[in-house]
């Protein structure tokens, strides 16, 4: 039987009252937002309408997103997953923080990185803003590795816990195999292109929909409100609504076709190889630098151009990964 979203207020203190109605309001301004954010999308806006914000109004636009995440801590939740697995629990909680913080700070390193380019020509560098300036490019990869340290610091206390409170995000939930795996192959693609951060917020805004997103999504199903299957669905949706972001981006750049062999290549090798994500990604970053230091005397699209064809053999065998998984299982 379905729950209503908001709960009673019969059932609630007065403090409770106020806390819980105020998560909800500042949860109906960060749905607004990813709304305002895609129909800008859509409607041609340049980076989603972030043009020329300054890293000061972005750092007010996106705190309702942080306080979110803080005040969902304060909530009583079951300590074990449940059997479906689109329901919220503890462990992912804390990871779905430590992803939203990876989120904020590229999207605050885009907007520096912004304002930055846009002074270069007007002001004297001084020698640590030439070090720092050096290093850009490093600087997302860095925040990557953190905040993968981060979940699985996350993850490792969860698994000792008594009971056995560690679970996999994606590929524990109840759903078919091959849709599991190419669902978890799309945040591959997410996290290949937070290390291409440059100046632009669009794609960390539509990875940080994905994070938000889904865990109202785990409300929804824990209020009866929608099913199990309407859960993947959502979560589908919004995961495809990112992938149309990242092809933009990635299009307008001139390297769609080399990042998306990249990001195809790095999800067979961590969930078909088990490669070590530190090293892969290691790996992928030293990778994706040289390629994007090169696309200008090999662009994408060129008729002499080797990426389509990889790319097109890459999804092949992603798919026919993600199919035989599926045949497994049946």
């Amino acid at each position: 039987m379905p729950r209503p979203l908001l709960t009673s207020s019969q059932s609630l203190c007065k403090s409770d009252l106020v806390f819980h109605r105020v998560h909800a309001a500042v949860g109906l301004y960060v749905l607004c937002h990813f709304l305002l954010r895609y129909v800008l999308f859509f409607a041609g806006s340049d980076d989603m309408g972030f043009g020329g914000t300054s890293p000061r109004l972005l750092l007010l636009i996106l705190s309702p997103h942080l306080a979110l995440q803080l005040s969902g801590l304060a909530f009583d939740i079951p300590r074990k997953r449940h059997p479906d697995g689109n329901r919220i629990w503890p462990q992912y909680r804390y990871e779905a923080l430590v992803f939203c913080g990876r989120c904020l700070a590229l999207l605050l390193f885009a907007s520096w990185n912004k304002e930055r380019m846009v002074r270069r020509n007007d002001d004297a560098p001084t020698r640590s803003g030439l070090a720092l300036a050096r290093s850009a490019p490093f600087i997302p990869a860095a925040i990557v590795i953190a905040a993968m340290m981060a979940a699985d610091s996350v993850t490792n206390r969860y698994r000792t816990l008594r009971g056995g409170g560690s679970s996999r995000t994606i590929r524990d939930l109840s759903g078919p195999p091959g849709a599991l795996y190419l669902m978890s192959s799309a945040q591959f693609h997410a996290t290949l292109h937070s290390i291409m951060t440059t100046d632009r917020m669009g794609v960390q805004i539509a990875a940080l929909t994905v994070v938000q997103t889904s865990a109202f999504g785990m409300t929804l199903r824990r209020k009866g409100i929608i099913t199990q299957r309407q859960g993947l669905c959502l979560y589908s949706l919004v995961l495809a609504l990112g992938m149309i972001v990242i092809a933009r981006d990635l299009a307008d750049r001139g390297v769609l076709c080399r990042a998306l062999f990249y990001g195809n290549a790095a999800a067979m090798m961590r969930m078909d190889c088990g490669m070590n994500k530190y090293i892969l990604w290691t790996l992928m970053t030293g990778v994706v630098h040289e390629a994007i230091r090169e696309k200008d005397s090999e662009p994408d699209l060129n008729a002499s151009s080797i990426w389509p064809s990889l790319t097109l053999i890459s999804t092949f065998l992603l798919l026919y990964s993600a199919r035989k998984r599926q045949r497994k299982e049946s």
